[in-house]
């Protein structure tokens, strides 16, 4: 009888802690993509205040990144070093964050577009590109926040009722 509560006790546990952990996957994402707005808002006032180049750019966001703790374009700056292009470097970075963060595939759309600022000669038109791109991003992540109290106690909730659910089924 004591193993049975002890499995019991585990199932729920565990079905408790899978549903936290989907619950963090959208905290996640919307944790990189703050950070990754304070990072374009330091690309932003580089291009507005000096013409910076690609990898003294990302060289920057890195020691501001190393607060903000996000590592997509310190992943950026390490393909350029291995002397992979600009577009496959941001490219592969895009798959690493895609992997790392729990974003979805409408988000690619929007890191995809990160390359398009540093693609302009012209300042600019850059800094116009990185100003629409917060702004979407914004709004992305103000849509993210308000679903992610729904979503999150939704997601806690089936964890717990899962683990209800199987220990009714082995009783």
């Amino acid at each position: 009888m004591t193993l049975k509560i002890i499995a019991f006790i585990l199932i729920m546990l565990s079905s408790t802690l899978f549903g936290f952990m989907i619950s963090n996957g959208y905290k996640a994402r919307i944790t990189f993509f703050e950070k990754l707005i304070l990072s374009l808002d330091i690309i932003k006032s580089e291009l507005k205040y000096g013409k910076t180049p690609l990898e003294k750019l990302l060289s920057n966001i890195n020691k501001n990144s190393i607060i903000l703790e996000i590592g997509y374009f310190s992943d950026v700056e390490n393909y350029l070093k291995q002397s992979i292009s600009p577009e496959k470097a941001f490219s592969k970075a895009d798959k690493k964050a895609f992997e790392k963060y729990s974003l979805k595939q409408s988000d690619k759309e929007i890191l995809v577009q990160i390359p398009d600022i540093f693609k302009n000669e012209n300042s600019s038109t850059a800094l116009i590109s990185a100003e629409k791109l917060i702004g979407s991003i914004e709004a992305l992540t103000l849509e993210l926040k308000e679903s992610f109290k729904s979503k999150s106690k939704l997601s806690k909730g089936l964890g717990v009722l899962f683990g209800i659910f199987i220990i009714i089924i082995f009783i």
